[in-house]
């Protein structure tokens, strides 16, 4: 309920009104869900205070005898237990009831527990409350109220009244004693390590034999005067010149500093030892240099970076992705609970009538006797599909809840939606895709992670001898399948079955 005052007496009513509907239409005997909760403050106060409440909350005809109803509240008002907001820590005018209020076969929209605000006491013979000490209406008496105003009104049908029951939905006997594991997945990173040493001697003599010995450009212009025009610059035939010499060891330290400045490269004194000792004197043997020059340093200098960008990026990319395999006893429960208040309906044959997450029965080869779905192609029809085809043995449709997850990088995971045996005695993993997944990168991403894990499953002693498979369905070819037969030849799946 709203903390702020409310002006509008409308508005009071309807948030009160709101308040008081049982949100499944019976009580749960969960009191978090059957009471209403008021922080009193004037508006409410005022409300309730009022000559008729009932007709306040438009139920002047809901009750044979408002009249009486109404001194009942005004009693309850009356006789009910002080109240001084001064006490109170929180400084809200509040107290918390301990009485419920039961009544058989009749459905309410009053709660059994409830905060109610306060009023002043006594009532006078006209109905109206005196000034006086405040107290706190009993909520026993104003839930009478409600059932009996509710239930008159005849807001619910018979056949809606009553307890409400969680359904559950049992395992398929012929499938009861069925169980296996299912390959979860998860990634971890292996420590990036740049070791120079792993460079071939090949990779090193194919760079160094890249670099050039030719002289250096010297440009030329000619400066021209001409009578009456001034003095001019033109550009003319340039010359070749020998490049400046360098000394052997000046060109080995300019190329150890180009290795060990890659920001890549551990700058530690082994590696350091490694470049002098190895890398930059094999480069410069390999190097068809016969004397080092500022020209042919610049083309050892770019060669020599570009050996090392190449290789430390290569090493990069290549960090190890280690998959585990952690199996998961599946199925997870023997039970599947429904929402309250939900039940199990039967199959349909129309997208029209589909509603998701909503429960279908009754399954010959599911697991469950009734499963949910998230969509009607993607995945009801593939259940209905798996379900008459002659070569599927069982299967099972999998809800996140059930923890059945392939990791397809280090930190992000997808559920499948499906486990499936068939005649082969392959175990299946299937995911039901919209056609528009065969374009997307994520879903193929996914795809390729659920296929590699399949393949390791072949060196995997707890899977010894249980072929696996993994086939993502999509729509499109869902729908234009009769059996799994068509479904697999339409999906190329991966499978380690012979």
């Amino acid at each position: 309920m709203t903390y702020r005052a409310m002006a509008s007496d409308v508005l009071t009513q309807q948030t009160m009104g709101r308040g008081l509907r049982l949100p499944f239409g019976s009580y749960t005997k969960v009191s978090q869900i059957d009471q209403l909760d008021i922080i009193a403050h004037q508006s409410f106060k005022e409300l309730l205070e009022t000559e008729n409440v009932l007709v306040e909350f438009g139920l002047e005809d809901a009750a044979p005898d408002p009249d009486k109803i109404n001194d009942q509240i005004r009693a309850a008002a009356q006789n009910s237990a002080d109240f001084n907001p001064s006490q109170s820590s929180s400084g809200s005018l509040m107290k918390k009831t301990s009485e419920k209020t039961t009544a058989s076969n009749h459905t309410s929209n009053v709660p059994t527990n409830a905060f109610y605000p306060a009023m002043q006491n006594p009532i006078n013979k006209k109905g109206q409350l005196n000034s006086g000490q405040p107290s706190i209406a009993q909520p026993s008496l104003l839930g009478s109220v409600g059932f009996a105003s509710i239930e008159q009104s005849g807001i619910f049908d018979d056949d809606q009244q009553g307890d409400l029951t969680i359904e559950t939905v049992s395992r398929n006997p012929s499938y009861a004693k069925v169980t296996y594991l299912f390959p979860r997945t998860e990634v971890k990173l292996g420590k990036v390590k740049i070791d120079l040493s792993k460079i071939t001697p090949e990779e090193i003599r194919r760079a160094a034999e890249r670099v050039t010995s030719t002289g250096d450009v010297l440009l030329r212009k000619e400066i021209i005067a001409a009578l009456g025009s001034g003095i001019r610059v033109s550009d003319t035939e340039s010359a070749k010149v020998e490049s400046t010499p360098i000394d052997f060891d000046h060109a080995k330290r300019s190329l150890l500093q180009i290795v060990m400045n890659q920001g890549k490269v551990p700058a530690t004194e082994g590696m350091k030892n490694f470049a002098k000792s190895y890398l930059v004197k094999r480069f410069m043997e390999d190097a068809p240099i016969d004397h080092w020059t500022v020209k042919s340093l610049e083309s050892a200098d770019r060669e020599l970076k570009t050996l090392i960008d190449n290789f430390t990026s290569d090493c990069l990319r290549k960090v190890s992705e280690e998959t585990e395999i952690h199996p998961l006893k599946m199925p997870t429960e023997n039970e599947l609970r429904l929402p309250l208040g939900d039940q199990i309906h039967e199959q349909i044959d129309k997208r029209g009538e589909f509603i998701p997450n909503r429960f279908y029965g009754d399954w010959h080869k599911s697991l469950f006797l009734a499963e949910s779905f998230d969509s009607y192609t993607g995945e009801y029809l593939l259940a209905k599909l798996l379900d008459t085809s002659p070569h599927i043995i069982w299967w099972q449709r999998l809800h996140v809840s059930y923890g059945a997850y392939v990791y397809y990088n280090a930190k992000d995971r997808y559920y499948p939606d499906f486990v499936a045996l068939d005649d082969t005695k392959t175990h299946w993993i299937i995911e039901g895709k919209d056609a528009r997944g065969r374009d997307d990168e994520l879903v193929q991403k996914k795809r390729r992670a659920a296929e590699s894990v399949v393949v390791q499953l072949l060196g995997d002693e707890r899977f010894e001898g249980q072929p696996w498979g993994y086939l993502i369905a999509y729509e499109d070819d869902i729908c234009s399948s009769d059996s799994w037969s068509d479904l697999k030849a339409k999906s190329r799946p991966v499978t380690t079955s012979s």
